[in-house]
């Protein structure tokens, strides 16, 4: 009894609080919208259209522009960047049979021309070629039907697709309108196009009106801050309301930074990749550097995740630039880890490295990708709250606040750690940059030597 009382209460608060997410999803959205275009109306205020002095004109100028270019950056994006993925992902799935073999064969000979090496390795059989490639075709079949869009073997309850005029011919005039009509697939046909049209109509119109309620609260945002102190202020100490609002822009100061930030630096590291990438003919730049900057979001571990598809994909594509793809990656997060994101973040988010890890595996196991998206912000928001709780309960003992004089090295080490960081970026910068140089001089002397044969 207690269980059946249990899951129907919980299945009724599911419920309740999925209904209630639903209908404050414009609310949400419009939030969301507000806060992410704040920042740029900011920038046209106080920077481009400071010369017009009604304020209100000025500021719905600002949201319209502001609006409007986030929505041609958007055009923009799938105009030009989507079409060039999906002519990169076309022509690599073309040769997709080519390249794996020549992939396999190049491990095979890379691994030879290793044993050679060593003595140790003289007794053993090397591996052929061919044989592996066969052995592959052999054991793992999927691989080449894939290729002809033999999808089965991935999708076992699908049946293997024709996709041949003759066969699409021969089933259509094997249908039946009747069978259709009656049959219990047009129901579920039915049903799912009707739950996918509601869904699709629901999204956009939540959009829309989460669109205009951006502009209503980017219009009135100092009204509305008034609103809630004057509201705080009558049932809470004055003490208390600047605690609140402290809190409130730490959360800000945190949030706002962080994702800013974060955006910046994935497209630097986009157009650095697609540079580097391009200057060293890879011939998917466009689709190795797309993966970079939208991994290169999620903090530490954003550049191993996007270098795992990208090497993948060069290995299938041009096996003998494997390495240099390596090198490449690891130049590419040092320049970032060391030189662009300490710049572009600076103080907003002040966390250790260690609490950085901790918060993105913490936050990635609860919620997923969107927990490492947001696992440092709100990390760095609760060592904040936890270090000024700290700060002024030791004011309060009269103790010292320091960190030096709790710490048992030198005191030193904790505050000249910066100029530490700046020495060591500009030692890595140097040691990039001069092996750069060698590997784009080896590249010129390749090309030379190919067209010289």
């Amino acid at each position: 009894a207690f269980l059946l009382i249990y899951g129907t209460i919980n299945g009724s608060i599911k419920e309740f609080v999925d209904d209630f997410l639903n209908i404050i999803s414009p609310i949400t959205i419009g939030f969301v919208i507000a806060y992410l275009v704040n920042p740029i109306i900011k920038f046209f205020e106080k920077r481009i259209l400071f010369w017009i002095r009604h304020f209100k004109l000025k500021r719905f100028i600002s949201i319209i522009v502001a609006l409007s270019l986030v929505a041609i950056l958007i055009i923009l994006a799938f105009t030009m960047l989507i079409p060039n993925l999906i002519a990169t992902l076309q022509s690599f799935w073309d040769s997709y049979i080519t390249n794996y073999r020549t992939a396999l064969i190049m491990i095979a000979t890379r691994i030879n021309s290793f044993m050679d090496q060593f003595a140790f390795f003289d007794s053993m059989q090397r591996l052929n070629p061919e044989g592996l490639v066969e052995w592959f075709k052999t054991n793992f079949p999927w691989i080449e039907n894939l290729s002809e869009g033999d999808f089965s073997v991935i999708l076992p309850n699908q049946p293997s697709t024709d996709i041949s005029g003759e066969s699409i011919a021969g089933n259509l005039s094997n249908i039946d309108i009747n069978d259709i009509f009656n049959s219990n697939k047009f129901l579920s046909l039915f049903g799912f196009t009707l739950s996918f049209g509601s869904s699709l109509f629901n999204l956009v119109k939540n959009l829309i009106f989460g669109i205009f309620i951006s502009i209503y609260m980017l219009m009135s945002k100092e009204k509305v801050s008034a609103h809630f102190k004057r509201l705080m202020s009558s049932f809470m100490s004055q003490q208390n309301v600047r605690t609140v609002i402290r809190f409130t822009n730490l959360l800000d100061r945190s949030f706002g930074g962080f994702i800013e930030g974060q955006l910046l630096d994935a497209l630097i590291v986009g157009l650095m990749s697609y540079f580097l990438f391009t200057i060293f003919d890879f011939t998917n730049a466009h689709l190795l550097a797309t993966i970079i900057a939208v991994t290169n979001i999620i903090p530490v571990f954003g550049p191993f995740i996007g270098g795992i598809p990208a090497s993948f994909l060069v290995l299938l594509a041009q096996p003998e630039k494997t390495f240099l793809n390596h090198i490449l990656l690891i130049i590419i997060q040092q320049i970032d880890g060391n030189i662009i994101c300490p710049h572009i973040l600076g103080d907003k988010i002040n966390i250790s490295s260690l609490a950085t890890i901790i918060a993105i595996l913490t936050m990635g196991g609860m919620f997923g990708i969107f927990g490492m998206l947001i696992g440092v912000p709100v990390f760095a928001v609760i060592i904040n709250v936890i270090n000024n709780y700290t700060m002024n309960a030791l004011r309060r003992k009269g103790l010292e606040t320091s960190l030096g004089h709790y710490y048992h090295g030198n005191p030193n080490d904790i505050s000249d750690s910066k100029n530490k960081l700046q020495t060591n970026s500009v030692k890595i910068l140097k040691l990039i940059s001069q092996t750069t140089q060698k590997l784009i001089k080896k590249d010129n002397k390749k090309s030379k030597d190919k067209k010289e044969k």
